[in-house]
């Protein structure tokens, strides 16, 4: 019966989410408690759940132990794998745990990890809160929470005791950062001049404060792990349109500001890649190194993509090609490797091409429209990054059961946006994108802990390849739609 009364009042809140009516989640004692709620939900997920995975934080210690012995040279002696930032974050702070406990304990070290990961997560939260005000959800809190419970969200970061809720809080936070400096502009373009435009930007709001955070952020995102890679697209668009912003709204005192951050951004990077002494071939870089050394070339690495569907070993190569294309003159063989990566080039493009003209009609949006436009632009943005992330893995050779962990909080802000705007997602959409990502989470807390008989269809690689490849379909067609729309 109680069950029944939690389920009941979810589904009004989510449809109070979409239709607008007056709910009991808009009582602030209500959004004190979810938010209380969502910020110990991380802790209790590791209180209750003792499996993680031993092996990744071994390789921590490992690096801790490295930096106790001789930091400058961690990258020639222990070769680890992960970029400075990520290092850092991990290895580093096992290293910090042992000194102020001062016990060699694995056990306690391995909990106190945990709960610092843990806090990152809730972290997470507060973000998502932040972005569901950003895109003005009636309900930002309940959102956010529903988000941080599903267990594609926790199951990848405290959970596993990985530093992939790291890499998300500053993917957020540069996010973030961006989206609200956009919106700084907006607020402000009602000024009549543009020297009082600049005047009150620089010196009364420090709304360049945002465009600062969202540098730094980038540069510690980027460095953390090496599937940032993969952000690649949809940070170029939002420099791109931030770019395109500064210049309508300052001309060329806007094109100076973007160079100076972008000088920011390079110089911060810089920095914090060559951090440390580099082995010979690495271009003394700790992103490349960690890419070479990171790099295992098989079909999978117990993640789901479309290759799974030949029936070859995970374990096998991607280079050896599965079939011969002849188009009359031309002769060819194809590979999962470079036929992945030809599909993923070819997805990235064609999504950047629908979206561009999308976006540019919203850089144009009048001004009564400036501030939804804006919404819509940044809900767009997201979905984008969602599809970046889903789309490697589905159709790349090489996945991890870890590398969409990053990608469905977005995908997830994103659908939920248009569907609350009545555009084109209906509410079995939101269901099956709630249940894939159940689906996923599942998938790799198997890994942890041996699921259910019931749930058999869980652990099959197969099943999950066939479930993402057909949310990719449906998100993409999606997609297609919102782009083809012409008006706001």
């Amino acid at each position: 019966l109680e069950f029944r009364r939690v389920l009941f009042r979810s589904i009004d809140c989510f449809a109070n989410t979409r239709f607008g009516h007056q709910s009991k989640i808009q009582n602030p004692k209500s959004k004190m408690i979810l938010l209380i709620l969502g910020i110990i939900l991380p802790f209790l997920f590791v209180t209750i759940i003792p499996n993680y995975f031993f092996d990744d934080v071994g390789a921590f210690h490992v690096w801790a132990n490295c930096l106790q012995q001789n930091p400058q040279d961690i990258y020639p002696l222990c070769k680890p794998d992960y970029p400075t930032t990520g290092m850092l974050f991990s290895g580093g702070v096992i290293y910090l745990i042992k000194a102020l406990i001062n016990t060699a304990d694995r056990g306690r070290v391995d909990t106190i990890f945990r709960y610092y990961l843990a806090v990152f997560d809730a972290l997470n939260f507060l973000l998502l809160i932040w972005l569901g005000r950003l895109l003005q959800f009636r309900f930002p809190v309940p959102i956010a929470l529903a988000i941080l419970a599903l267990p594609s969200t926790w199951v990848g970061g405290a959970v596993w005791a990985q530093i992939d809720g790291i890499s998300l809080f500053f993917c957020l936070l540069a996010t973030l950062g961006f989206f609200q400096f956009w919106q700084s502009l907006t607020k402000n373009s009602n000024s009549k001049s543009s020297y009082y435009k600049w005047y009150k930007l620089q010196f009364q709001n420090w709304h360049f404060f945002w465009l600062a955070l969202a540098t730094t952020s980038l540069a510690i995102y980027w460095l953390s792990k090496q599937l940032t890679l993969f952000s690649l697209p949809f940070f170029s668009v939002i420099a791109l349109i931030t770019i395109n912003k500064l210049w309508q709204y300052f001309h060329r005192k806007g094109l100076v500001i973007a160079g100076l951050f972008i000088l920011l951004f390079v110089a911060l990077f810089s920095f914090l890649d060559s951090l440390f002494i580099m082995p010979e071939g690495s271009n003394n870089s700790s992103y490349w190194f960690g890419w070479h050394r990171g790099f295992k070339p098989y079909i999978s690495g117990n993640g789901f993509n479309i290759w799974m569907f030949l029936g070859w070993p995970m374990s096998a190569s991607p280079y050896p090609p599965f079939a011969k294309l002849n188009l009359g003159f031309w002769q060819t063989e194809i590979s999962p490797y470079a036929t992945g990566i030809v599909l993923y080039a070819i997805f990235i493009a064609l999504l950047i091409l629908t979206g561009f003209k999308a976006v540019r009609r919203l850089l144009k949006a009048n001004l009564e429209n400036r501030e939804k436009a804006n919404c819509y632009l940044m809900a767009l943005i997201c979905l984008f990054q969602g599809l970046c992330y889903l789309g490697f893995n589905v159709l790349l050779s090489g996945t991890n059961e870890r590398y969409l962990y990053l990608g469905y909080p977005f995908l997830l802000v994103g659908v939920i946006w248009f569907y609350t705007q009545n555009i084109l997602f209906s509410w079995r959409s939101i269901a099956f994108c709630f249940a894939a990502a159940c689906a996923y989470g599942l998938f790799v807390f198997s890994i942890l802990c041996p699921l259910p008989d019931l749930l058999f269809a869980f652990k099959r690689h197969e099943f999950m390849a066939s479930i993402h490849l057909f949310l990719l379909l449906l998100i993409g067609d999606g997609w297609l739609g919102i782009c083809r729309r012409t008006r706001v």
